[in-house]
């Protein structure tokens, strides 16, 4: 019987990994069963109605880092590189899809804006074949005769399946620090402000800043539209982070080939590998989005930890405390601090959702992910001694196997680690 593999999520990652099964089916490899579920619609947290971007923002990666990239030859033959690249790259896009490669070429192989981008992972998922459900969201995990049962519906019907792998995608609901988030209409995060930049007229001058809590590029974004939006207005914007400066990451040589090449990653030290991440992914804005914003005498860079929110009801303006014992009041809030990379975990049972709560258990899991980025369930926190399925986790694998696998660095590379434990040659 066939393998069998539940990704949840159409994104990149997604689109990523169907085209390489459709590149290895018509390269008469065995391969397993695919099933794509998606709470919304295909690339929703790209195309600008479900939050994550307004669709307008441009990709921060070229689009020629498209899902085969870097089309390496070192885990499948040529033949299905040949294939993944003619029928499935953003060139292959751009000549058969959009008809203006040649236009792309010749204004300079501009970055597309994300509506354009989730165009492609639809037109790629759509090509690909793979058992796509829409609108649907996963009830309950449970593990049965070595596989991985799951209960998921949509408004069609229930269905209950059971798989060797699940892979989970996409970013996740946005992080509140912990502390309590009070139900304000100008008290946002990272994936609800694309859904709320209309309130941004409401914003009035001298009454009180905007605050951004983030020093990533959601922040970065989020800045920048906010710039955009209130250009008329002379509205002060304070980006709030812990680190006593903006940060920002090159795209130089040195700096791509960590995010383009795992294998090269898995040769550095914990500590250098933890120090690479902190210097150029994680708390950057990228080199264009800071060039922007230090542009503007309107934003302020601050430092500082939140550690509590409320309002003040006679004015109605946003009082955000800060760790020193220090208020800043605002007339809005976005709290841009990252997403939740497990939000999954109460769909499994107790004995194996537990784990994933407490930070030191994460750290743990992200350490030991193994190459195909799978839970390595032998290792602390688990220490199980019986073999679990495989449960692929692409957004926390940064650490273990390589900063660019949770993002769209080497979407190719990410396809290749997975499909490869369940493929063989025909």
């Amino acid at each position: 019987m066939a393998k069998s593999i539940l990704i949840v999520g159409a994104g990149a990652k997604a689109a990523a990994i169907a085209a390489k099964h459709r590149a290895l089916l018509e390269s008469e490899f065995e391969v397993p069963d695919i099933t794509v579920i998606e709470k919304h619609e295909v690339s929703a947290n790209w195309n600008g109605r479900f939050g994550y971007t307004d669709g307008i923002h441009n990709l921060g990666t070229p689009p020629e880092k498209d899902i085969g990239f870097p089309y390496r030859l070192d885990y499948f033959d040529a033949k299905v590189i040949r294939y993944l690249f003619s029928h499935f790259s953003w060139q292959s896009f751009c000549i058969e899809k959009r008809c203006d490669y040649g236009d792309w070429i010749d204004r300079g192989k501009q970055h597309p804006n994300h509506e354009t981008w989730s165009e492609y992972l639809a037109w790629v998922l759509g090509r690909s074949n793979v058992e796509l459900f829409a609108n649907t969201t996963i009830e309950k995990i449970t593990q049965k005769d070595g596989r991985w049962k799951v209960s998921f519906k949509n408004s069609n019907r229930n269905r209950e399946e059971y798989f060797d792998g699940i892979v989970f995608t996409g970013p996740g609901p946005a992080k509140h620090l912990g502390i309590e988030f009070p139900l304000h209409p100008s008290v946002l995060d990272g994936a609800s402000y694309w859904q709320n930049t209309y309130r941004l007229a409401a914003l009035q001058e001298q009454v009180a800043p905007v605050v951004i809590v983030g020093g990533g590029e959601t922040a970065a974004s989020i800045a920048s539209s906010i710039l955009d939006e209130t250009r008329n207005k002379n509205i002060p914007i304070i980006i709030l982070t812990r680190s006593g400066t903006i940060f920002s990451r090159g795209e130089g040589y040195y700096e791509n080939r960590m995010f383009t090449d795992p294998e090269r990653w898995r040769t550095l030290d914990i500590d250098v590998r933890r120090e690479v991440i902190r210097r150029g992914d994680r708390g950057v804005f990228s080199v264009d989005a800071l060039q922007k914003i230090s542009h503007s005498q309107r934003i302020e860079h601050i430092n500082g930890a939140v550690s509590g929110i409320d309002i003040d009801q006679p004015e109605n303006l946003i009082n955000l405390q800060l760790s020193n014992g220090t208020t800043v009041q605002c007339q809005m809030l976005v709290m841009s601090v990252g997403f939740d990379n497990y939000w999954f975990r109460d769909l499994f049972s107790e004995s194996v959702s537990e784990k994933f709560f407490d930070r030191s258990n994460t750290n743990a899991i992200e350490e030991n992910l193994l190459e195909d980025t799978s839970v390595d369930f032998t290792k602390p926190p688990f220490n199980e001694a019986e073999e679990y399925p495989r449960l692929h986790l692409p957004m926390s694998a940064a650490l273990a196997q390589g900063p660019g696998l949770p993002n769209l660095s080497c979407l190719g590379t990410l396809s290749d680690l997975i499909l490869r434990r369940y493929c063989r040659a025909g």
